[in-house]
């Protein structure tokens, strides 16, 4: 891949924290730094510029988070004062540029935003609202807040908490239908009825943010699905219509949404799950390389098979089961 793609950087930003903090930053920055004005983020990057015809989904704030939480206090405070102002900007984009109201939920007007690109939920075309982006900008919300508040801003700390609890009430109130959170497109016609993403657990994320029974379901919901494989979480369930062996979102397994599926487990107090989340995803990786994505029944590394988010989470993965063994 010759592109640094706006959302792989935050995955490659947590796999290289731990041992060197300055190019995480910098991982963020690279993208950051080419923000459009009004908070839009450019699809990728290249060193001949970079495209805004899309852009990819904010799991910016998320990341940081996760590592501030993994690693502690390794950005200093020009830093983090520099990746706040950025998530501020990102979120007022989603917030002000993807919706007409603030009673409704933001959404991706193409697969290809979502990174998803052509997930089972984009079928009948777009805009999308996902319980995924949501999910990202309550994540978003609760990281600029911590800032806030690591900078002595109540205030500040105070407003961004606020966002994030109205952002939780409208993804429940639209999107969860008593016993899963679905997509539906934004004129209100549903997705196809038959998709059967894993982007539905993502609201598992939010954690503590959520009432507790639907975190419990969403897990049983997880746990008793055919979703997860002997090899990790697939992206589309293999009982579904839409699966594909080799079908990109459609079936295969990825690292990204494999790290977001086993924080969402921890979210939710299912350490256990979590744990055989991120051991299947290892022996995946030392069985099949770091392909860009891979069959997720029989564990084929497929497409680029050799890519930088897969090595990130791997490495991730293992520092995580590593000291949960206390080695």
């Amino acid at each position: 891949m010759i592109n640094i793609w706006s959302w792989d950087n935050a995955f490659s930003a947590i796999g290289v924290a731990k041992h060197n903090p300055k190019l995480a930053f910098d991982q963020f920055a690279v993208i950051f730094d080419l923000q459009d004005e009004s908070g839009l983020l450019p699809d990728f990057a290249h060193d001949q510029g970079a495209s805004f015809s899309f852009t990819k989904p904010p799991v910016h704030g998320w990341a940081i988070e996760h590592i501030c939480q993994a690693f502690g206090p390794i950005f200093d405070g020009d830093q983090l004062a520099y990746l706040g102002n950025k998530l501020e900007c990102q979120l007022s984009y989603w917030l002000s540029h993807t919706r007409a109201s603030e009673d409704q939920l933001p959404s991706y007007a193409h697969g290809n935003d979502s990174g998803w690109d052509n997930a089972s939920f984009f079928a009948n075309g777009g805009p999308i609202e996902g319980p995924d982006l949501p999910t990202f900008l309550v994540l978003t919300a609760r990281a600029i807040a911590n800032i806030k508040a690591r900078q002595g801003d109540i205030s500040g700390k105070q407003h961004f908490e606020q966002v994030g609890t109205r952002l939780v009430d409208l993804l429940v109130k639209q999107l969860w239908h008593g016993d899963r959170f679905v997509a539906r497109k934004s004129d209100g016609t549903d997705v196809p009825a038959q998709s059967k993403s894993l982007i539905r657990f993502m609201p598992m994320l939010i954690g503590d943010g959520l009432l507790a029974e639907i975190g419990a379901k969403m897990v049983e919901d997880f746990e008793q699905s055919d979703m997860l494989t002997v090899w990790g979480p697939a992206t589309e369930s293999p009982s579904s219509p839409f699966y594909e062996a080799d079908g990109y979102w459609r079936g295969p397994i990825w690292a990204p949404t494999t790290l977001l599926i086993h924080d969402g487990l921890v979210a939710q107090h299912s350490p256990e799950l979590a744990k055989k989340v991120a051991t299947n995803f290892v022996n995946l990786c030392e069985h099949s390389g770091m392909s860009e994505n891979f069959d997720a029944l029989s564990g084929e590394g497929l497409r680029d098979r050799a890519f930088a988010w897969t090595s990130a989470v791997y490495l991730r993965f293992k520092d995580i089961l590593a000291n949960q063994s206390g080695s």
